[in-house]
């Protein structure tokens, strides 16, 4: 259990520096921005407290906002997210019990198949939050329904790609 917590908490560090210093400054085409840093979120064990997930998704977005200035925007976003990522996972999750009821979600746990669909769920409730908060109207439509597909799958990319490297390592 301690080796589990330090690697998230190396991932917190890790995913909140590339954020800040990476992720923040690149948007592809102007619409595509990745919001990695809520991957911590989809790889908590199953036993983790589901207050940790708010906390730590308010806390991860508060971070994000100082650094992108973007007041309360993620951390509104993440909180959505924090909050429906352990039920997502109970509901696409594995059924049988195992001995020491400790799953960590992922793709050896899940399969590929059911963590891409819970990553694109969370990628794409992020994103959806986000930039309907972000906007807070309709004027520019298109231009909002183009920044919430493009982030999505920019996000999921990056999501997917840390997925198989932490995958791969476990192995």
């Amino acid at each position: 259990m301690a080796k589990i917590v330090f690697s998230r908490i190396g991932w917190l560090v890790f995913l909140l520096a590339l954020q800040i210093l990476i992720f923040n400054h690149v948007h592809i085409a102007g619409f595509a921005t990745s919001f990695a840093y809520i991957y911590l979120l989809l790889i908590l064990p199953n036993n983790t407290p589901k207050s940790l997930f708010v906390v730590l998704g308010f806390a991860m977005g508060l971070i994000v906002d100082v650094f992108n200035n973007t007041p309360g925007v993620s951390a509104a976003a993440t909180t959505a997210v924090g909050l429906l990522s352990p039920y997502l996972f109970q509901l696409l999750g594995p059924k049988e019990e195992n001995d020491d009821n400790l799953l960590v979600p992922g793709a050896n746990v899940m399969g590929w198949p059911s963590f891409s669909y819970y990553a694109f769920i969370m990628c794409t409730l992020q994103c959806l939050l986000f930039f309907v908060i972000e906007n807070f109207n309709f004027h520019e439509p298109l231009t909002m329904l183009i920044e919430i597909v493009s982030s999505t799958a920019f996000t999921f990319i990056v999501v997917m790609a840390f997925e198989w490297v932490r995958n791969s390592k476990q192995h």
